[in-house]
């Protein structure tokens, strides 16, 4: 009897994992993956953060204040970039909290879970549908089986020269 196993396995002899639940562990994995990313990008916004303060604070600093000449305007100017710096590096971290960071966080979490449960059930329901279907094949399986069974090939024989008016034997003919 010739049947259909979902106990399929791959070519190494291993288990093979049904697609649904592949595409899901990816899907798992990818959340992970999200959620790594958004971690390291919220590392990084904390480390420019830091690092604007300390500029701003470096180019508030009272050093070479009583400096005159162009001595003391090279360290005006030096203090003024300092302070341009920090700004730069405060509004880079304000677009990476709000434009990579923020997103990131809110797309897995919202989308994710309110897909998952959707297609949840539409995926119990094709599964049914397949469970079935599977049942229907293996029925029919079986019926070819005893066909087969019941199959006399000398009846088989006659029954094809009385049709075709020859005594020639099919190929089919051979030794079952």
């Amino acid at each position: 009897m010739v049947t259909l196993s979902a106990d399929k396995k791959d070519p190494q002899g291993g288990a093979c994992t049904p697609g649904f639940e592949v595409l899901l562990q990816k899907q798992l994995k990818g959340k992970q993956m999200q959620k790594e990313m958004a971690e390291f990008i919220h590392e990084r916004i904390k480390i420019e953060e830091e690092y604007a303060k300390n500029l701003s604070k470096l180019s508030l600093s009272p050093l070479a204040a009583q400096e005159e000449g162009t001595i003391g305007e090279a360290w005006i100017q030096l203090k003024k970039s300092l302070h341009d710096e920090a700004e730069v590096h405060l509004k880079f971290s304000n677009k990476l909290h709000s434009e990579v960071e923020k997103p990131m966080l809110t797309f897995r979490s919202d989308h994710f879970k309110k897909d998952l449960k959707k297609y949840d059930h539409h995926i119990a329901d094709l599964r049914k549908q397949l469970a079935s279907r599977y049942a229907g094949v293996e029925k029919t399986i079986e019926n070819v089986d005893q066909l087969l069974q019941a199959v006399d090939p000398a009846k088989d024989r006659d029954l094809w020269v009385k049709e075709h008016k020859t005594g020639n034997v099919r190929p089919i003919d051979l030794d079952i």
